[in-house]
């Protein structure tokens, strides 16, 4: 009988990074996949309360990611404990939530991103050992020492993450699978060229304060008369950087 694995996934980043790992691994593991869950009482509250619904825990990226799931014909145990199944590993993104599936299997952390800078307050929620999630920003993810093993980014990460405190020997540097390899870009049917791209954040949606309308200012002044193309960050408000963009931005953008 073949081992089970469970992918944990979230935004679209974190979810086709899992899919990747999984083609590697389904021709000699038994593979289900699950959206990111809450990974204690006090996040399943507020998913019931219906604050998470612009978070990887709830609304419409829980739509996209079971949607994933679905068109890939990839088997779905939500949370892991609705098929029955007992676990010998779990892949996941995060860590600053360890639900207690997590605390009693293998797991392995797979860095997504880049993690947001360490902050005051992220630094006190460390300290006095709160619930990492309280540092609200990722600036804690990859640092709380759960997961057998992490994979970083980068020889920098690695300090990082072991500054922070996960043990050095958990770290390994394997890079990032949907970032690290640009050369199968250089070959593709992009219809436009000699243009600037602008890539956005959800500083805003993660409560934190953006001049947006200076930003876009100043990539007009870069871009000195070249077409713009603006690359929006899925958690953003669409509706409100939509019209942005338009009432800032020539004609064309």
């Amino acid at each position: 009988m073949k081992k089970k694995i469970l992918f944990i996934i979230g935004s679209p980043n974190q979810t086709t990074q899992m899919y990747q790992i999984y083609l590697q691994l389904k021709e000699e593991f038994d593979c289900y996949f699950t959206q990111f869950f809450p990974g204690d009482w006090m996040m399943d509250a507020a998913v019931a309360l219906k604050t998470m619904e612009t978070t990887i825990l709830s609304g419409h990226f829980r739509q996209k990611g079971e949607q994933f799931v679905a068109a890939h014909g990839l088997k779905y145990d939500y949370r892991g404990s609705q098929l029955g199944n007992t676990y010998d590993l779990i892949f996941m993104c995060i860590d600053i939530s360890y639900p207690p599936i997590a605390r009693r299997t293998k797991t392995i952390w797979v860095q997504e991103g880049m993690i947001d800078p360490i902050t005051p307050w992220a630094k006190w929620v460390k300290r006095l050992r709160l619930p990492a999630y309280f540092a609200v920003r990722t600036s804690l993810n990859g640092s709380m020492n759960r997961a057998d093993i992490y994979c970083a980014a980068s020889e920098g990460y690695k300090e990082y993450f072991a500054n922070m405190g996960t043990e050095r020997d958990r770290i390994v540097v394997t890079g990032m699978i949907n970032f690290d390899n640009a050369s199968q870009y250089l070959y593709n049917d992009f219809p436009y060229h000699d243009y600037v791209l602008v890539c956005t954040s959800d500083i805003r949606e993660t409560f934190r304060d953006e001049d947006r309308v200076s930003f876009i200012k100043h990539c007009v002044d870069i871009a000195n008369g070249r077409p713009l193309i603006f690359k929006l960050h899925p958690n953003e408000q669409l509706e409100r950087a939509h019209r942005e963009i338009k009432e800032n931005t020539p004609d064309g953008t």
